[in-house]
């Protein structure tokens, strides 16, 4: 229950847009990449010289993608320039190898594949109808209208190559993201988790916070009088707080409450509920107790504290408590309000009577 939580905050990578600015980076990446191998690739290999300045021109438009990227809110406008670079490339290679019967057509598959993973729903359907309106225009250009630009033919080895990498192409780039999409999950449910630590407990001495504290005893409460069992309410204040804080100053304070609530923890059962009441006063639900085990507890809490002193940056610190203790009648629905009031009358007769010191209620 004491140990550290971190920053619960969000961080851009935790949003669903900040994810895929890593998705958009490693499309930028690969599609320079591979536009870069092409270019170099047709013009060692005798292609005409119109793909090699094609594919240059896609390296250099995935790459301008990257400048748009140094801003989050650009992150949709560089994702659809990574997936223009790739549509820059293949439409007009479907054009010079054959036109519908390029192998190269595959590559209109990928394109609305890769703007969803990298933009979202929208992306995708935008890409998917430029990709449909090309490709029936390759097909009403070269069927309806006899128009040939073939430049270079088709062979079966390149639908082979083509269908192999776009498969694969599609393949990695849902899985990348995916697993960039499962990470931001995590995260996100790591966020929550920590966020309903906090809203339970107090962010000082990490006991539970006044809140919880009351909604859960009410319950608590209430099975109690339906079972015929009673509960004890336990109200500990730290005796003359205000002269260690004057004297070692409030960090040394928060430290005495850091180590008091630790000592509390430590010496209680299970099922008992330590929770800080407000200030240098903490309270204490005991489920299933009864007036004597009540205030053997309480006494034993009150000695622990008493020799062991508590530790803080300026060494170990005597500290004593008074502690007021309220037992709700066996069988009876008691307010929880009700009992606490009788255990804080308890506390500070407890204090009248010179501190360090257990006072049970006489209600």
């Amino acid at each position: 229950m004491f140990s550290h939580f971190p920053d619960p905050s969000p961080t851009e990578e935790t949003s669903y847009p900040g994810s895929l600015s890593k998705v958009v980076r490693f499309g930028a990446f690969s599609s320079a990449f591979f536009n870069l191998f092409f270019a170099f690739f047709y013009g060692l290999s005798g292609y005409p010289g119109f793909m090699v300045w094609v594919c240059a021109g896609g390296f250099l438009i995935a790459l301008s993608s990257l400048l748009l990227q140094k801003s989050p809110r650009r992150n949709w406008l560089a994702a659809q320039v990574v997936t223009f670079s790739i549509f820059f490339t293949m439409f007009p290679f479907v054009l010079i190898t054959g036109g519908i019967n390029s192998s190269s057509i595959l590559w209109m598959l990928f394109i609305p594949i890769a703007a969803t993973v990298m933009s979202g729903t929208g992306g995708g359907l935008l890409w998917g109808g430029i990709c449909v309106l090309s490709v029936v225009s390759v097909y009403v250009l070269g069927e309806v209208f006899g128009s040939d630009y073939t430049l270079v033919l088709p062979t079966s080895t390149d639908r082979l190559v083509d269908l192999l990498a776009v498969s694969l192409s599609a393949l990695v780039a849902s899985q990348y993201s995916e697993i960039k999409k499962f990470q931001v999950i995590q995260q996100l449910q790591t966020i929550r988790h920590n966020l309903q630590h906090l809203a339970i407990v107090d962010p000082l001495t990490n006991a539970y916070n006044r809140r919880y504290f009351f909604n859960h005893a009410q319950v608590e409460l209430s099975r109690a009088g339906i079972n015929g069992q009673s509960n004890a309410i336990v109200l500990i204040d730290v005796d003359h707080f205000k002269n260690i804080n004057d004297e070692y100053g409030h960090i040394i304070g928060d430290q005495v409450l850091v180590g008091l609530a630790a000592v509390c923890q430590e010496n209680l059962r299970g099922c008992d509920l330590l929770a800080r009441f407000g200030g240098e006063e903490f309270i204490i639900l005991l489920p299933q107790t009864g007036l004597e085990e009540a205030r053997q507890i309480a006494n034993r809490l009150r000695d622990v504290i008493d020799r062991k002193k508590i530790l803080t940056d300026k060494g170990r610190l005597p500290v004593t408590v008074s502690i007021g203790v309220a037992v709700s009648s066996p069988g009876k629905v008691m307010d929880l309000y009700e009992l606490v009031i009788q255990a804080d009358q308890a506390m500070y007769r407890a204090k009248g009577a010179g501190r360090n010191r257990v006072v049970l209620s006489d209600n």
